[in-house]
């Protein structure tokens, strides 16, 4: 819940007293704190939820939490929503995923840290991407910068992407090609392009989208796909009224007539049509003409591309990328800016390209400036995601300290096809405006201004602006930048991308695209999610739209990937419904129920739980049990280990490595000889022999595996994990052993993340 507290210090002691934490200091009085249940808000002195009297920005926050949350926030709550939210690839056909600028973080890979803090938290002098933060833990401070642009745009507003050719209908309808003759059209809502089939040279956008390829051939766009139409022409034009016009590579000029071409007196390069009695179009010398019905009329000027709207208005380039407006009697306004093709919607919106394949559009309602709603929206957002990181790191004492800055800016948008030109006019600005150089190394000072100011132990920025940006959202060093519109995504999932992105600030890696296997994060832990390298990729953060993080993302940010369970056990089985029970070095037996271990009674010296109706042991006699109800039942036979699945597949081997099958009531010996077997159903077998050599159940014999373990665990689902001589961790990928962290002397695994080990201090661990 948010709470208000004027000493915040002995606030957060308060609640950590009451066996609370807190998440967040949202503002600097307002606390975001988990207390237990049994605990009253007040009965903590130094807080209360009487929230009236804040200042504007406080007020701010206040009001995006309640709005987002309500008074009380649970966390199974929170999780029963997002489990509720569609989980989306970042890189799904058509979307955008964030970034993460690796180019930049390698560089800051070589900065040292203080040596106070080095030598304090035994890190060694090499931070995951910047001095500011290396690993997600304890207290991190968080510059957020939400800046707005003038109320009052630059005339042309620069959109990510890169096209030859633009053309935009009178409905806003926009289409494009590129260097390439790759087709696009825009995403209205996002402002983001999404590819089209087919290859085109020039394309026309009116009440249908008719286009032209390398070779002059024609071609209608059906809705799906595109149909050939008879002809050959260098350039098309359609009105919004269907009216279709255009000039072959002789500068011969064709008009449609529902069948076929019929030619028109005159010669032109390039042709522009608004409707059936609104033509304009240009010659081999830039002369401009005007249809007037039934021939061309001259019109002053020279041109090198015309492009007429259907209410009239006409916009055109000249052979310098001078931009021009027609006003009628032979009049023409220059306009500011330089562009080789425009295209006009109507006399307000325009759209055009530069000779770098820059696109740029002229909307007067379009706007740089955040309303009173958007920030409001993103304040909650943000307050999501850290509210989420903070609960995730609570082993962690993760703890986000949040220094909010609006600032409005009056400098023109970037321009360039990198990050750096579009970030740089606007961010600058609004560091200057927070007291600190207008500069990337000013944006480290205001980081490190946050991290000694507030005292924590690590710090970033994060830029939100509505200025156009090289891409939605990327993260590097030590800032994170999103666009408001969050591409297409939207403002509602900026929540999702600015966690994701938080966690590159923080080294985890991306799991998506062309990640790779290799370690990532300060601690150096394997990117074994990244869907490249696992047939068993889960959901997470850093590969999709959702609020869960996967074991390897866990380890990256720092945080550890066992957790440690009370009590003490050589041996520990748990089965594919999560069913746990193991044995001490005494022999007697626990079955975990809940968190805490009740003692079974009977005495094993291994057990084997395939789920809570399958459980099977053997005790230093080597005489065999099967648990019945409430009681042990003696089984025939003699085994030094059992394995038993959640099918009811039994399998077990004895003091002389004899293999054995469980085959109805009696037992069949195998051949082969091993001295630890798994079963994790009728066809998954695996066992490991006195070499420590490794085989798997292949029909009716046994394969051999690479690598050397001395046990292994298989689970229903085809997980496998096994550990070594040295007690070295490892997981099957289906074709390669890898290594996990962690050191254990005997691991089980009832299912995919569902792991559990002993190590050889008989402490007890689980995969987080």
């Amino acid at each position: 819940m948010l709470v208000y507290a004027r000493d915040t210090a002995a606030a957060r002691t308060e609640v950590a007293e009451a066996g609370g934490r807190t998440l967040l200091e949202a503002a600097p009085h307002l606390l975001v704190i988990s207390v237990p249940d049994e605990v009253s808000v007040g009965s903590i002195a130094a807080v209360t939820e009487d929230l009236s009297g804040l200042d504007e920005d406080e007020q701010l926050v206040a009001d995006a939490w309640h709005t987002r949350f309500g008074a009380v926030s649970r966390p199974e709550e929170r999780q029963a929503r997002a489990a509720r939210q569609r989980v989306v690839p970042w890189d799904a056909p058509g979307r955008t995923p964030p970034q993460h600028l690796q180019e930049e973080a390698a560089q800051e890979r070589s900065v040292t840290l203080p040596p106070s803090t080095a030598e304090s938290r035994g890190d060694t002098a090499r931070s995951t991407d910047t001095p500011t933060s290396v690993v997600l833990t304890g207290s991190v401070a968080v510059g957020l910068v939400v800046v707005s642009g003038p109320a009052t745009p630059p005339y042309w507003l620069p959109l990510h992407g890169a096209l030859k050719h633009v053309s935009v209908s009178a409905s806003g309808e926009v289409w494009g090609v590129n260097a390439n003759d790759q087709i696009y059209r825009l995403n209205a809502s996002s402002l983001t392009w999404e590819q089209m089939p087919g290859a085109l040279a020039q394309v026309s956008s009116g009440s249908e989208v008719w286009g032209v390829n390398a070779e002059d051939e024609i071609y209608r766009w059906n809705g799906s796909s595109w149909t050939q139409v008879s002809g050959a022409l260098k350039h098309v034009s359609v009105g919004d009224d269907g009216t279709v016009w255009g000039v072959n590579a002789e500068d011969e000029i064709y008009r449609w007539n529902g069948s076929s071409w019929t030619q028109v007196s005159g010669a032109l390069k390039q042709i522009s049509v608004a409707d059936t009695s609104t033509v304009w179009g240009v010659n081999a010398e830039d002369e401009i003409y005007r249809w007037n019905g039934s021939s061309w009329t001259q019109v002053s000027g020279a041109l090198k591309h015309v492009s007429v709207a259907a209410d009239g208005s006409v916009v055109g380039v000249n052979a310098d990328d001078k931009i021009y407006r027609y006003l009628g009697d032979s009049q023409w306004e220059q306009l500011p800016g330089s562009l080789k093709q425009v295209s006009a919607s109507s006399a307000a919106v325009q759209w055009g390209v530069n000779h770098e394949d820059e696109i740029f559009r002229h909307d007067p309602s379009l706007s740089l400036t955040f309303s009173s709603s958007e920030r409001s929206l993103v304040v909650s957002e943000v307050l999501e995601a850290l509210t989420y990181l903070a609960t995730e790191g609570a082993s962690q004492n993760v703890t986000f300290t949040l220094d909010w800055h609006f600032p409005t800016v009056d400098v023109a948008t970037g321009n360039g096809h990198d990050y750096e030109p579009m970030e740089a006019p606007w961010r600058d600005a609004a560091l200057q405006q927070l007291g600190f150089p207008g500069s990337r190394a000013g944006s480290r000072q205001f980081v490190q201004s946050l991290r000694s100011g507030l005292g924590t132990d690590w710090a970033y920025a994060a830029y939100f602006t509505r200025y156009p940006l090289h891409h939605f959202a990327y993260a590097g060093q030590e800032r994170l930048v999103m666009e408001y519109l969050n591409d297409g995504w939207g403002p509602n999932e900026i929540n999702k991308v600015f966690a994701h992105e938080t966690g590159h600030i923080f080294g985890a890696a991306d799991e998506y695209g062309t990640c790779g296997c290799g370690a990532s994060g300060h601690n150096q832990i394997p990117n074994n999610n990244c869907k490249n390298c696992t047939s068993n990729q889960v959901a997470c953060l850093m590969n999709a739209n959702t609020l869960t993080l996967c074991p390897w993302t866990r380890g990256q940010l720092g945080w550890p990937l066992w957790d440690s369970v009370a009590g003490a056990l050589k041996h520990v089985s748990v089965g594919a419904d999560g069913t746990v029970w193991g044995v001490n070095a005494s022999d007697k037996i626990y079955r975990r129920d809940g968190n805490a271990w009740t003692q079974v009674s009977g005495a094993l010296k291994q057990i084997s739980v395939g789920n809570a109706a399958n459980v099977w042991g053997v005790n230093k006699d080597d005489k065999i049990y099967r648990r019945t109800g409430d009681t042990w039942t003696r089984v025939p036979g003699a085994l030094k280990h059992v394995s038993v699945a959640a099918d009811g597949t039994v399998w077990g081997v004895n003091a002389s490595d004899n293999i054995y099958r469980r085959d109805g009531n009696a037992w069949t010996q195998v051949p082969g000889a091993l001295r630890q077997i798994s079963s994790g159903n009728a066809a998954a077998v695996w066992g490991v022999n006195a070499g420590g050599n490794i085989y798997r159940r292949t029909g009716s014999s046994w394969t051999q595996v690479p690598g050397s373990l001395k046990h292994v665990s298989v689970a229903a689902d085809g997980t496998i994990w096994g550990v070594n001589s040295a007690d070295r961790i490892y997981r099957w990928t289906g074709a390669a052993w890898e290594q996990f962290p962690g050191a254990l002397k005997q691991v089980s695994v009832g299912a995919w993340g569902l792991v559990w080990g002993v190590n050889a201090s008989d402490k007890i661990y689980r995969l987080i």
